[in-house]
């Protein structure tokens, strides 16, 4: 046992940290008060303690990585668990934030919005359908690597005229539109070269008179 020279207090070794100087290797203020004493000067100095740490940040940007990765990967679960939570007790506050910063940030915003976009269209053309599909309440079931499937389910050639995908270009389609009522769900998505796909425009896959891939050879 150890009285405390900060609150008085008769407390248990292991509330003390340990001090290579101090009586019998521990410090003399127990982990609570100097946890205090920190938070104090923390709040006393806080213009200077944000610089510092800001000066800090940036002469060791990567060292600063490498520990938040480190951080991130060692708590990944927890920290979804709180940012989930975080995110449904904060939901409108957030939203409302989201619009004021977009108000005074219009140009900048869709800016690096437009710069997205180029740099990952295809996700970007993703996002779009379905956001499409949800606004008409037609959202399916579309795995993460769908892309993949339907590559390997067609061997990479377009389901209307059998092209080479590889060559051509491709466009994820939708064998019955949206606009038609169809899914935004594995079971209605296909991939087309661009000459199929916009040639085909509002048809379904049935009416379109391109040359039709079969999945199961005959």
């Amino acid at each position: 046992m150890k009285i405390c020279d900060t609150c008085k207090i008769t407390k248990d070794l292991n509330d003390f940290h340990i001090h290579p100087r101090g009586v019998g290797g521990k410090s003399g203020t127990c982990k609570e008060c100097a946890k205090s004493r920190s938070n104090k000067w923390y709040h006393d100095n806080l213009d200077r303690t944000k610089a510092q740490r800001k000066e800090y940040r940036e002469a060791n940007k990567g060292v600063v990585k490498a520990q938040k990765r480190r951080y991130y990967l060692k708590n990944k679960e927890i920290i979804k668990v709180k940012s989930n939570a975080y995110f449904k007790e904060n939901h409108e506050d957030r939203l409302e934030k989201k619009r004021i910063y977009h108000h005074k940030n219009k140009e900048r915003v869709n800016a690096k919005r437009r710069q997205w976009n180029r740099d990952n269209p295809e996700r970007h053309n993703e996002q779009s359908r379905v956001y499409k599909a949800q606004k008409r309440n037609q959202l399916g079931s579309v795995p993460s690597d769908y892309l993949e499937n339907l590559w390997i389910a067609q061997e990479g050639m377009c389901y209307y005229c059998q092209g080479d995908l590889g060559v051509l270009g491709k466009h994820v389609e939708h064998m019955v539109p949206l606009s038609r009522g169809g899914l935004h769900d594995i079971s209605n998505l296909c991939l087309a070269c661009p000459d199929c796909n916009l040639s085909k425009g509002i048809k379904t896959a049935e009416e379109f008179s391109g040359k039709r891939y079969h999945n199961e050879k005959s």
